[in-house]
């Protein structure tokens, strides 16, 4: 009976080992996929997610759009009011965007300043609709903030796989990074898509 006993408890040992080991392995994934700062996906995430999408889109023939924003102003709030409330500004920024999508896209990331939308089975004109309704939920939102954080706006390029000269994942990026640009030169809070060159909108 007692060698049953140890032999059942030994069981159940193992089993609440194993379950912790899952706990920690999905919270270890987790890290590894997440920006520890904003909570939607770090750019590493993306890229993997970037090359599956594209394959499918190619693959099937569905359109695949990518939305590259900066955050206009955000030196400003580092240099005035302090490193934290920069944080917490491209927090907020993060939250406003992944609420701006579906859960079939990805929200993430890209650098400093910089977050990246890519939505599969989606033409560059309801991109602009995606991008049109993240300008309006910031400023609507940035009214509550506090300094200068209330003065941020953003810009973005849009690509999308409807240019028959995107013929990469890697070109899908670039033409987006070469509207966002455009939207900087531009001035402020500016949507440019990317259609054979770079056309303003």
């Amino acid at each position: 009976m007692y060698a049953a006993l140890r032999s059942r408890n030994a069981r159940m040992d193992l089993r609440h080992r194993n379950s912790e080991l899952e706990g920690l392995l999905t919270k270890t994934e987790h890290l590894a996929m997440t920006d520890a700062l904003t909570g939607v996906f770090n750019r590493r995430r993306f890229g993997d997610v970037l090359h599956c999408e594209w394959a499918s889109a190619r693959r099937y023939g569905h359109p695949l759009s990518l939305l590259l924003f900066d955050v206009d102003r955000f030196k400003t709030v580092n240099d005035v009011d302090g490193h934290a409330a920069g944080d917490e500004t491209l927090k907020n920024i993060a939250q406003i965007l992944a609420q701006s999508v579906r859960e079939v896209d990805a929200c993430a990331r890209y650098g400093g300043d910089e977050f990246v939308l890519l939505l599969p089975h989606t033409l560059a004109d309801r991109a602009v609709v995606v991008a049109e309704r993240a300008f309006a939920s910031l400023a609507k939102t940035r009214e509550g903030w506090k300094g200068e954080a209330r003065n941020v706006a953003l810009s973005v390029g849009i690509s999308s796989t409807e240019d028959p000269a995107i013929d990469s994942d890697d070109a899908l990026v670039e033409a987006a990074d070469r509207a966002l640009y455009d939207a900087k030169r531009q001035g402020r809070g500016r949507i440019v898509v990317a259609r054979h060159g770079v056309l303003a909108r």
